[in-house]
């Protein structure tokens, strides 16, 4: 691990613009569906949409009208394609291993049946309706609490039941907290299935060279890695014949750190011999891909009159859909986060994954937080005012803090801005007075507040498997070019990287190139997620940025004859302390690479593996207005005060917590997929699922705290996810403080609070 200096910056901490912020608006970025091949053929998949029943084995599938179609190319079904099973999850937490490419069962409206590759896309759409499919229907379940029951039907046979995983962590005496209590608050809290909502659809190139065995992929993947590494299982192709190359990426919030498209279009293209792209329709991907998990949590605790907490149970119920992926993994987190985040010795976790046959679930945006994050902090907002404390104390007098060890990792906390966020927070939204007030209103049209914080990850360490990989090349003309696996899907943080090198290595931003996403020119990375991409690739680049310098610095001194430690590398040159000597690091790597004596490149190389995992913290505070007479809601204003650590972009830290309000409002309001009794999604496109617009976006003030984190790069941790947990929570305690009426399912719909407001249940 570098040590980190106390030092002037003079890249990181300042706002810089995505270095390929000037491609993608001028629209020459090359996204998926731009990208094309001569010969390449067009796939499309054949699914049970439309299907009468969720769960059923396919008992007749005939393709020949299919393949006798002009222009179809191909027709698989699950007749033709590897009997391999895998994860769409890729490295699933518990080791589920239920997917296939092409199964004979359909297990969800939505599960894949066959697919056609055709000359045109025209052709592949005409050549699925000519595919006869005779089902056989299988009793079905939909509900997580009932597929958790004995003798519920089995959605899959080779599973003694429907629970993917069960997750129990604990510590202290859980009986002995309830006995010490003063007082014991219940709950049940549930959420909803939302959708990621992406901008690019899922899309995947795979091009099969039938001479030489490799094969290429391009895909709109956070994980190119584990791309390569599935396919090369599924279809028994060594990895050394694999190139993965992630393209610019329209959005992925964990909609795509699945692997969903890849194995059938990889599959396609070996068989045919020719390029074959397949690109997802909207519908296929509201309904085929991946959603937020639902979930159902029971929550019971225990507290003093003081407003200790003593004990407290936590029972989460996840419905994962027709099959595992990440569900293991969720519920894993689930277990390791907001448990610990306010302080009490007696804690008892359950988790459950649960199949049923409703859309599968898998990573979302702050992977179990939202979910958890909801039950708990408004469980925390009953509480205290039952005890008639402020929320806003009672949270501040039981939150984690800097020095404690997090109870659900086991890890000492050597950085915690939490309370410096609360208290930033609540004085920038001016808490105690629009608190007080909530009470004196009149008319239909009341205002509240509410509060929320949340502790989230910047990595899966030490539950998961965790390394990332880079290069740093010095260029002969004083430039620097880094190579890492870290995806970009938007969110910028290949700038943020490039800054990160740029600081170490006494360069401009500018100066730094980058060569990323592509499993040729990249060592390993497991993939963009966990909101681990800036702490731990961040740590990989600084290292090999650092390997890089020392070797500047020792070829420098031999140059200068001076010792090495007093040289030190700024704007581009290596300078010798206290005095006016100097040579640029462009004429150190020119005499170098073409000496005759000390010829050589100067690369830098890091493998970094994390000796912590440094969560980051914050709280945010929503300003409503409802009006009592039809149930809106209306955010006025959210504060969002969040300790990142160190702000390597400052501009990009901002911009992930505005994304993650909007994001949040939409869970706590109005975003809901919709099925009906038979497992048909009832709002599978943009026009029927609803989503926050331009103008429901409230003043959103952002606070960045800047609590040092040692083992981060330059100080800094995660930031990406963790804000999209408090939003929910914060909006319907507002609502509370508005009109005393508290939700406890989301999202809190105009229809369901009108409801409630009249006294319905």
């Amino acid at each position: 691990m570098i040590k980190q200096e106390q030092e002037k910056l003079r890249v990181v901490g300042k706002s810089s613009p995505r270095i390929t912020g000037a491609l993608e608006a001028s629209g020459l970025a090359e996204y998926i569906t731009d990208i094309k091949i001569p010969g390449m053929l067009y796939a499309k998949i054949l699914t049970s949409i439309n299907c009468p029943y969720a769960h059923a084995r396919i008992k007749r599938i005939d393709a020949s009208k299919a393949e006798k179609l002009p222009g179809v190319v191909c027709v698989v079904t699950h007749k033709d394609v590897p009997r391999v099973a895998y994860s769409s999850k890729a490295l699933p937490a518990a080791g589920v291993y239920d997917e296939y490419i092409l199964d004979d069962k359909v297990r969800f409206k939505g599960d894949k049946v066959a697919a056609v590759a055709a000359v045109d896309e025209d052709t592949a759409e005409e050549a699925l309706e000519l595919i006869d499919v005779e089902y056989e229907e299988l009793p079905a379940v939909f509900d997580p609490e009932e597929a958790m029951k004995p003798g519920a039907p089995k959605i899959h046979e080779a599973k003694d039941q429907n629970i993917t995983i069960r997750v129990r962590n604990e510590w202290g005496d859980i009986e002995k907290g309830f006995r010490e209590a003063d007082y014991i608050f219940e709950g049940r809290y549930e959420t909803s299935i939302q959708a990621h909502c992406a901008m690019e659809p899922h899309g995947c190139l795979a091009n099969y060279n039938k001479i030489t065995g490799d094969i290429t992929i391009w895909s709109t993947t956070q994980i190119p890695f584990q791309v390569l590494r599935v396919v090369s299982e599924v279809l028994g192709i060594k990895m050394s014949k694999i190139r993965v190359i992630k393209t610019f990426t329209g959005g992925g919030f964990g909609g795509k750190d699945e692997i969903l498209v890849e194995p059938l279009c990889a599959f396609l293209s070996v068989k045919t011999g020719r390029p074959v792209k397949l690109i997802l329709t909207r519908k296929e991907v509201f309904v085929g891909t991946r959603t937020r998990h639902p979930a159902v949590i029971y929550l019971k605790t225990g507290v003093k009159k003081d407003g200790t907490l003593t004990a407290r149970y936590v029972k989460a119920i996840l419905n994962g859909g027709a099959y595992a992926g990440a569900t293991p993994g969720v519920v894993g987190a689930m277990s390791t986060r907001e448990i610990g985040l306010y302080r009490c010795e007696n804690v008892k976790f359950e988790g459950f994954g649960v199949y049923t046959n409703t859309p599968v679930a898998a990573a979302f945006r702050g992977y179990g937080n939202p979910q958890h994050n909801f039950a708990v902090d408004t469980h925390m907002d009953e509480i205290a005012e039952k005890l008639g404390m402020d929320p806003l104390e009672f949270k501040l007098k039981n939150t984690i803090r800097e020095g404690d060890i997090n109870r659900g990792t086991g890890i000492k906390l050597e950085s915690c801005g939490l309370q410096e966020c609360m208290r930033k927070g609540a004085e920038r939204i001016g808490w105690a007075k629009k608190r007080s007030s909530a009470s004196n209103q009149k008319g239909t049209r009341r205002r509240g507040i509410g509060m929320a914080c949340f502790m989230h990850n910047s990595n899966v360490y030490p539950y998961g498997s965790e390394c990332s990989s880079a290069l740093v090349k010095v260029n002969d003309d004083g430039t620097a070019t880094a190579h890492f696996g870290a995806a970009d899907m938007g969110q910028g943080s290949s700038t943020t990287l490039a800054k990160i090198a740029a600081e170490e290595l006494g360069m401009s931003l500018e100066n730094i190139n980058i060569v990323t996403g592509d499993t040729a020119s990249v060592p390993y990375d497991p993939g963009s997620y966990g909101s681990r991409t800036t702490f731990m690739m961040g740590n990989a680049v600084r290292e090999a940025a650092r390997d890089a310098k020392m070797q500047i610095i020792a070829r420098a001194s031999k140059i200068l004859n001076v010792d090495p430690g007093k040289l030190f590398l700024e704007n581009g040159e290596i300078k010798v302390r206290g005095k006016d000597k100097r040579i640029s690091i462009s004429e150190v790597v020119k005499r170098t690479l073409y000496s005759t004596k000390e010829g050589g490149v100067i690369v830098g190389k890091s493998s970094y593996s994390p000796p912590s995992n440094a969560p980051y913290f914050g709280a945010q505070f929503a300003e409503v207005e409802v009006d009592t007479e039809t149930g809106q809601v209306d955010v006025l204003r959210v504060v969002a005060a969040h300790d990142v650590g160190k702000a390597i972009n400052p501009m990009a830290v901002e911009g992930q917590l505005e994304g993650m309000v909007s994001m949040g409002m939409g869970f706590a309001l109005i975003e809901e997929m919709l099925l009906d009794k038979s497992g048909s999604t009832l709002n599978a496109d943009f026009l029927d699922y609803k989503l926050p617009r331009a103008r429901d976006m409230p003043a959103v003030d952002t606070i960045i705290v800047e609590r040092r984190e040692p083992s981060g790069p330059f100080g800094a941790k995660g930031v990406g996810e963790g804000g999209v947990a408090v939003t929910a929570p914060a909006v319907v305690n507002a609502i509370y403080n508005a009109i005393g009426i508290r939700m406890k399912k989301l999202p809190v719909t105009q229809d369901r609070l009108l409801k409630a407001i009249k006294g319905g249940n």
